[in-house]
């Protein structure tokens, strides 16, 4: 015999099974009670909560507020989308840092003055679902969480790739690209590293129209690796001046926010390298010395020295 109830508590239906015979297989329905299985519970539900408790430890100190926002037109709330940010910063320094931890076991030379390395990575990749600045609720001294990383650099999927023999007419259109929305926020606006970059909002956009560039647009001013090597002056592409590689994540290495210039680099240059960006941000963050600020325990230290709030002039927009 099968017995179907709908008591709405197991308590219920286990007393009335009690009290029945010859019944085979008790069918109830309406309660909300969890029936633990001890194998699920070993097997599963234990080490993600063990997992979920690791996320939630910090594994980083920061003495600086971190600039997580989107960002909008107005001079008050600058974010990745519109402006240099600090954020936005320490993920470049990390592509750069991975260059120079993966790059030799892809086959790819050592940076320098004969190969020039730049890094890039959109505003709309880095997220504020932990809130607009980290720690979260935007006060400093504090601790950054492996959640908040997650958080922040949210698409598990963007991996990190460098994009091979970039020429200094194909940076300034990227470059171009970046500046379209100004000055409003738009998410393919670049944080950069490596070089310093001068647009003139005032300036033609970009126009981007079914699928192609209709407008070249000309707000990219200047652009100058460290060295002092300009790769664009005045507004125009310098003679002579040495072609890059771009370490970026995968999404805009392959062309996403409509980057043409990169979606019609050949398969062939670009080369996957490390892990996916927010794995490689980690592995920077926890790469810088230690520090106690405000009495936290010691651990790797985000500095305002290093990464102060206003940024470093990587990124300058006049009107």
């Amino acid at each position: 015999m099968i017995v179907v109830s709908h008591l709405q508590n197991v308590a219920n239906d286990r007393s009335l099974v009690a009290l029945l015979e010859g019944v085979d297989v008790a069918v109830a329905g309406g309660g909300d009670e969890l029936l633990a299985n001890a194998a699920i519970q070993t097997s599963a539900v234990d080490p993600v909560a063990a997992c979920t408790a690791a996320f939630n430890q910090p594994i980083v100190n920061t003495e600086v507020v971190l600039n997580t926002a989107r960002g909008s037109n107005t001079t008050t709330s600058k974010g990745n989308r519109t402006a240099e940010t600090n954020t936005g910063n320490t993920v470049t320094d990390a592509y750069l840092a991975a260059y120079d931890n993966y790059g030799p076991a892809a086959g790819l030379p050592a940076r320098g003055p004969a190969n020039p390395v730049v890094a890039v990575q959109n505003g709309g990749g880095i997220r504020d679902n932990a809130g607009p600045a980290l720690p979260v609720g935007g006060v400093a001294p504090g601790e950054v969480t492996r959640k908040n990383t997650l958080d922040t650099l949210a698409f598990f999927t963007n991996l990190l790739t460098v994009v091979n023999d970039v020429t200094p007419t194909e940076l300034e259109e990227i470059l171009e690209r970046s500046a379209a929305s100004l000055p409003g926020a738009g998410g393919q606006f670049l944080q950069v590293g490596g070089m310093k970059v001068t647009y003139k909002a005032s300036n033609t956009a970009q126009v981007f129209t079914s699928g192609a560039v209709t407008t070249p647009g000309n707000r990219v001013v200047s652009v100058e690796l460290p060295d002092g090597t300009k790769i664009v002056d005045a507004g125009a592409v310098v003679p002579g001046a040495p072609s890059v590689r771009i370490v970026t994540n995968s999404f805009t290495a392959e062309g996403g926010n409509n980057f043409t210039t990169l979606a019609n680099t050949p398969a062939a240059d670009r080369v996957n390298v490390g892990s996916t960006y927010e794995a490689v941000w980690v592995e920077y963050l926890q790469s810088l010395a230690a520090g106690t600020p405000g009495g936290l325990p010691s651990r790797p230290t985000i500095t305002a020295a290093q990464y102060p709030v206003a940024g470093e002039g990587r990124i300058v927009v006049t009107p």
